[in-house]
Formats: structure tokens, C-alpha cells, sequence
């Protein structure tokens, strides 16, 4: 029997007659051996018995290695170590085997599975919006008209997307760890023939139909961001140096002042800027001609669209620092000065708490209005524009101005109970006040039967009171966004007494002169 392996002299414990060189005179006996021995074999044995061993396992393990080169030798590798990792995971315990797992590839892949495997029963779904995208490319017409057809779809890609994340985690989670992984990408190239045409004529409709990779456009948002970027209409800093409380109308006169010189800033070196800017690049033929009226047009309309969205910012960060001076108290804690005064015999507060939700919702309005009526850019480019006239009308909602006015309304109706409950307590001295007490003396003096003492008692009383009734009231009270200030009543009581105690002192002297005559 044939064999590849090495010379072999038994085969399963059995001897095998070995072969030697014969001389040429014993030829003729050994064909007659040969001869009887292919008639009439000496003994047989099984073929199984009789094939070598070593080259039996070379050919296994030789049709074993080209089996697991194939396709499905490598998905029955794959196929077994998921049978493999299942049934390390049903069972209650693992076991404990004190084994190298760096030559047990199964139990290797098994810990790196478990070290880094992902819950594919929780996978992430698509997100909501990529699915609105979708629907978004499909006519709306016909989404409504084949309703049935369209729920299946979204619900089949929906299952092709789980599946794709799931055939990830697990590519992911089964590979081999001993194989190192230089983080290499295979990039597969497909070239399009004429592709480099196509891209160059795209790119050069780019370049005319998108206005906003214009040279003048990056050069205005430069111009903006580099020197305005900062820029408010109310100078905060400005209003916190003044460390006293404010009167409302010295307070709306400087935020009126400091409004008006923010929109001349604008008007004056950020507009003219701006025309400097397409002055410089219409020389460069940077610039659309207003004899391609469609191009001119769009181009200046997204030159406005710019210019807005900047007045916009600017005019949403200047009614943020408003606001937050005035609700939130930042930078710094504004106070403004309240009276108590007397009016018409009546106690009132000058200013009145509704003159003071007026001026500042006006200031809210006026900053809205100091980013309109800018002339569009192409007006004052061409001295001889005959084209539509307009200007820039940067979008600020009515409800977010209706909603900052509510807040300053709604802030003063909170402030405003401390200084009205000063004014009820004030109003025990009502009697002073409404001429109540000046109508009584008028009765006393006009009684001819009150004697000199009774003068003199009621003469002293008021006297009295004069001098220390600015003592026993309070001069100014602070009470949160005001400073109640009791001074002018305080002067108006005084006044009403000093009037009582001249009539009585008048009228006193008048009666004597009277008596000394007759």
C-alpha cells in the first residue's frame, strides 16, 4: 500500500515482511513467490487496518482547512459560536475553569462579547424627524390618497433600520480580539465618468445662485460681528454710575438720548459701512447688474435678510438688558422716586404707578422702532434708482413685545402695595389736610364768646403741631423698586397748620385792636 508518510514496519501491532535487494541469480525464484502470493495471499486483514494513521489525520485536518476557507465553513464557525455563547448565557452559573483564555479563541470572543456587547432588545429606533424627512421627499397628495400603503412603508423601514443597528452590534460584539486592528478603513472608489464636469458646472451655479458665499455677504458679516457684535441701544454700564434713585422723567430722557445716539451709530457708520463695502466689490464685478434684474433682485434681497437678522439681534439683546435692569435688578438695582402728595384734598402719588407703567412700555416700544426705517441697501447704492422704494423691516413679535410690557405692568401692580399701604396709614391725618380742621377754627373764631385762653390753648396746640409733626413722620421709605418719599406731604400739613394758627392769631389781634378803638 502507498503512502507519503515515512517507512512503516507494522501496521495495528501486526509485522510486515520487509523488502531487500536481491542478487540476479534469485530472480527467477522470487517471480515464482510473486506468483503464488498474488494467487494465493498468506493472510488478509480489513483495508481500515491496513491505511496508515498519520496520513488519515493529515487529509482530515488538510479537507478541514479547506472547508473553513469557504463561505460556509466560515457561517457554520459563526453559526456554532452563537450556539456556543447561548448556551453560556441560559445557564444559572458560570463555571469555573482556571483556563488560558488567550488559546481558547470561543471563551475569548465569549468575554470580549460580554465586555463589549450591546442590549440588541433596546436598540436605538430611528429618530422622528429623519422619519418626517421621508415623508417630506413623498407628494402630500399622495401620502393622503395611499394612507394604507404609506404606514406599511414607514413600519418596513422601520424594521430594516432596528435590523441594520442589530447586524452592527453583533459584527461588532463577535469579533475576533487576538486580531489586531490597525483602525484602517477599505474605501471603495467609483468614478463616474464625467463627474469632474458635473462638480465644476455646479460649482460655478453655486457660486451665482448662492448669494450668501458672496464676497460681500462673508465681508458685511465680518463688518458686524467684528465691530458690532456688542453693540446695544441702552448702555447699561452708563445708567448703573448713577448710585442714587432715578426720577421717572430724568430716567426716560436719558435712556430717550442714549437710544436716539444708538440709532445714529447705526445709521451713520454701520450703514455706510456696509455701502462702503459694496462700493469697493462692485469694482471687482463682485456685484449682480441691475440689467439681470432677477439675480439683482435676489441678491439684494438677501442683502436685507442679512442686514435684519442683524438689527433684529441687536434689538432682542438691548430689550434683554432693559428688562433685566428693570425686573431682575442687573447690573444693578434700579429705584425710582415716588411722592406723597396732596391733590385736590385728596393724598396721591406723583408720579402715578400708571404714568409709570406708560413711560416704560413706551422705552420697550421705542427700542423696537430704532431698528425700522433703514432705507434698503440698493436706494442709496444707485443715485439713480427709479426702482420700489422700502425699507428693512427686521421681524419682532407683537406677542414677545405684549409679553415684556405685561412683565413691567405686572412688576409695578407687585411694587405698588408697600407705598399704597403708606398712603392708607396717612390718611389719619385727613382731617388736616381736607380743610376739615381750618372749617372748625373758622366756627371757633366766629364765636364772639371765647375768651383769650382759648386762643392761647388752641394757639399753642397748632403751634406745637407745626414744629413736630415733620418729627414724628417719617421723611422717605424704601419699599423694594420705589423710595416713597412723605416730604411734600409732610410741608403740606405743615402749610395747613401755619394757615389755622395765623387765622386764630389774626383774628385774635383783629378783636383787641377792635376793643382798644371803642
Amino acid at each position: 500500500m502507498e503512502c507519503d508518510c515515512e517507512e512503516v514496519t507494522s501496521c495495528e501491532g501486526i509485522s510486515r515482511p520487509t523488502v531487500q535487494k536481491k542478487r540476479a541469480k534469485d530472480v527467477p525464484k522470487i517471480s515464482k513467490v510473486a506468483e503464488i502470493i498474488k494467487s494465493e495471499p498468506l493472510f488478509s486483514l480489513p483495508p481500515k487496518l491496513m491505511e496508515c494513521i498519520k496520513c488519515k489525520k493529515l487529509q482530515e485536518k488538510r479537507k478541514q482547512t479547506k472547508f473553513e476557507d469557504t463561505y460556509t465553513g466560515k457561517r457554520l464557525k459563526v453559526e456554532n459560536f452563537r450556539r456556543y455563547v447561548v448556551s453560556l448565557i441560559v445557564k444559572t452559573e458560570l463555571p469555573n475553569i482556571d483556563i488560558d483564555l488567550s488559546n481558547d479563541e470561543d471563551v475569548n470572543r465569549y468575554y470580549n462579547y460580554i465586555c463589549n456587547g450591546i442590549d440588541t432588545l433596546h436598540t436605538v429606533q430611528i429618530q422622528d424627524n429623519i422619519i418626517e424627512k421621508i415623508l417630506l421627499l413623498v407628494p402630500c397628495y399622495l401620502r393622503v390618497r395611499f394612507t394604507y400603503h404609506t404606514e406599511n412603508l414607514l413600519i418596513e423601514i422601520k424594521d430594516i433600520y432596528s435590523k441594520n443597528i442589530k447586524k452592527a452590534i453583533l459584527q461588532y460584539a463577535l469579533q475576533d480580539p487576538q486580531k489586531e486592528n490597525d483602525g484602517k478603513l477599505l474605501h471603495m472608489k467609483y468614478v463616474v465618468p464625467g463627474l469632474k464636469v458635473k462638480i465644476r458646472e455646479y460649482r460655478e451655479n453655486l457660486q451665482k445662485n448662492l448669494f450668501l458665499i458672496n464676497p460681500c455677504m462673508k465681508m458685511t458679516l465680518d463688518f458686524w460681528v467684528r465691530e458690532y457684535r456688542d453693540f446695544r441701544l441702552i448702555v447699561v454700564e452708563e445708567i448703573a454710575q448713577y448710585t442714587e434713585s432715578w426720577d421717572l422723567i430724568k430716567f426716560n430722557k436719558m435712556i430717550n438720548k442714549q437710544i436716539t445716539k444708538g440709532k445714529n451709530i447705526l445709521k451713520n457708520f454701520w450703514y455706510d459701512g456696509i455701502q462702503d463695502i459694496f462700493l469697493v466689490n462692485n469694482r471687482k464685478s463682485l456685484v449682480p447688474s441691475p440689467l439681470q434684474r432677477i439675480r439683482f433682485k435676489r441678491f439684494y434681497e438677501c442683502v436685507a435678510k442679512i442686514m435684519e437678522s442683524q438689527l433684529l439681534s441687536m434689538c432682542k439683546y438691548s430689550l434683554k438688558d432693559f428688562m433685566d435692569l428693570i425686573i431682575r435688578g442687573k447690573p444693578i438695582n434700579c429705584e425710582f422716586n415716588v411722592d406723597i402728595i396732596v391733590s385736590f384734598k385728596q393724598l396721591t402719588f406723583e408720579p402715578s404707578f400708571e404714568k409709570f407703567k406708560e413711560v416704560l412700555c413706551n422705552i420697550v416700544d421705542k427700542l423696537c422702532e430704532a431698528v425700522r426705517y433703514f432705507d434698503k441697501l440698493e436706494m442709496q447704492l444707485y443715485l439713480d434708482w427709479s426702482g420700489k422704494e422700502g425699507f428693512l423691516e427686521p421681524h419682532i413679535e407683537h406677542s414677545k413685545v405684549q409679553q415684556l410690557k405685561q412683565e413691567i405692568i405686572d412688576l409695578i401692580d407687585r411694587e405698588r402695595l408697600i407705598p399704597e399701604q403708606i398712603l392708607m396709614e396717612l390718611q389719619i391725618y385727613e382731617h388736616l389736610y381736607n380743610d376739615d380742621e381750618y372749617y372748625i377754627v373758622e366756627r371757633f373764631v366766629k364765636d364772639e364768646s371765647k375768651k383769650l385762653e382759648d386762643y392761647n390753648n388752641l394757639i399753642k396746640h397748632y403751634h406745637n403741631l407745626m414744629l413736630n409733626f415733620p418729627v414724628e413722620v417719617e421723611r422717605t421709605v424704601f419699599a423694594g423698586l420705589f423710595k416713597v418719599s412723605r416730604k411734600m406731604f409732610t410741608e403740606a400739613i405743615v402749610d395747613n397748620v401755619y394757615r389755622i394758627k395765623c387765622l386764630l392769631t389774626d383774628t385774635l389781634v383783629e378783636r383787641y385792636q377792635d376793643m382798644a378803638t371803642k
